[in-house]
């Protein structure tokens, strides 16, 4: 038995920013929405030019220096973020050491398990935890039961100094869709608007030679 009209199958599979962009534009255009689509993605790319503005200010008014960050994927075994996400990170004026993105336009290699020392040794100014398929009170639970419970992680700058955000990562991270923006946003706001816990990091490093340093200042913390 066949299928009329016979479905169109499209293939998927971005691993950058722009590739996710450039899927909407193909959905749009397999349902007819073609004007849409093109006026979302135009909207979209208009956002992420704001967010990458604002990041580049921060970023030149320290003096060039970018917080580094690191991004927790999942809790145990410890997975370090991928694909767009150190490329959302670069955007947003940071770097993501463990997983670099190499350029702007270009998303990392994928997700992969690291070993807590090696997250202790690249001294992140702060640290993102947003578990692949996880709401933010699941993610609450894992921190509590996986990360709390090693000791190196007690040794991390960024979980002394309460540098330590954690996102619905399932919401905002995980997925390639549009609110890959609203995470973009979400991490400029982050780590460099004055209204966050967390935008005195690059100010602080400046004063110590562009080094890591423990602050009193408050922040997202587990």
């Amino acid at each position: 038995m066949s299928l009329d009209p016979r479905p169109e199958i499209i293939s998927l599979d971005p691993m950058n920013l722009g590739d996710v962009l450039h899927n909407l534009v193909q959905i749009g255009n397999a349902v007819g929405l073609e004007r849409e689509a093109a006026a979302a993605v135009g909207n979209l790319k208009a956002r992420i030019a704001h967010a990458r503005s604002t990041a580049e200010k921060a970023v030149s008014a320290s003096g060039g220096l970018r917080p580094n960050v690191a991004f927790v994927e999942w809790p145990s075994p410890l997975y370090v973020g991928g694909h767009w996400t150190p490329q959302l990170l670069r955007l947003a004026g940071a770097t993501h050491p463990l997983n670099p993105a190499p350029s702007d336009d270009e998303g990392a290699g994928k997700s992969f398990a690291v070993e807590m020392r090696a997250l202790v040794d690249s001294a992140p100014d702060c640290l993102i935890v947003a578990p692949c398929g996880l709401d933010l009170a699941t993610t609450r639970k894992e921190v509590k039961q996986c990360l709390q419970k090693e000791t190196l992680w007690f040794e991390l700058d960024a979980v002394r100094a309460d540098r330590v955000a954690l996102a619905d990562g399932d919401a905002m991270f995980n997925r390639p869709g549009p609110r890959l923006v609203d995470a973009l946003e979400w991490l400029v706001w982050l780590l460099h608007s004055p209204d966050s816990p967390m935008h005195t990091m690059v100010s602080a490093r400046a004063a110590n030679g562009g080094e890591s340093v423990l602050s009193d200042e408050g922040g997202a913390g587990a």
